[in-house]
This record gives C-alpha cells, sequence and structure tokens, in this order.
C-alpha cells in the first residue's frame, strides 16, 4: 500500500537507479534463502560452501543502499 500510495522521487534523482535500488536489495535477500534448510533434507540449493555463500550475499545487500543514496545526487547521501 505504502508503494501505490504516493512515490518521492527527488527531483534530481537518476530515476532509473534510484528504482532500481530497492529491487537489487530485495532480490539479494531472496537469494540468500536458498542455501537455508527448510526442513531435513529440504533446501533449494544444496553448496558444500553454503555459509560463505551466505555471508557473500547479505554483504553485498548495501550495495542496494548505497545506490539509492548515491542516485539521490544529495551532498548528504554517503554521511550516515
Amino acid at each position: 500500500k505504502l508503494m501505490i500510495k504516493e512515490p518521492i522521487l527527488p527531483s534530481s534523482a537518476n530515476l532509473f537507479i534510484f528504482i532500481m535500488a530497492p529491487v537489487i536489495t530485495f532480490m539479494l535477500s531472496l537469494v540468500a534463502w536458498a542455501v537455508i534448510p527448510f526442513d531435513y533434507g529440504m533446501v533449494l540449493s544444496d553448496l558444500n560452501v553454503g555459509i560463505l555463500y551466505l555471508f557473500a550475499i547479505s554483504s553485498l545487500g548495501v550495495y542496494g543502499i548505497i545506490t539509492a543514496g548515491w542516485s539521490s545526487n544529495s551532498k548528504y547521501a554517503f554521511l550516515g
């Protein structure tokens, strides 16, 4: 409901990157669920390096937040 109610877009923002940044963050959080087992023997992807994969994907989620700040052309985007 919040997404369709009133979109707030900065006037000087790069619109494509500003809209794609939350999509990137959301997709990376969904991809991280691939190695988490749901039940005994019930996992989407059985990797030998599952914990390394989980750490790598969870660390990439920060890039969506940084990209959103960068695309808004705010001089205070990286100060938080």
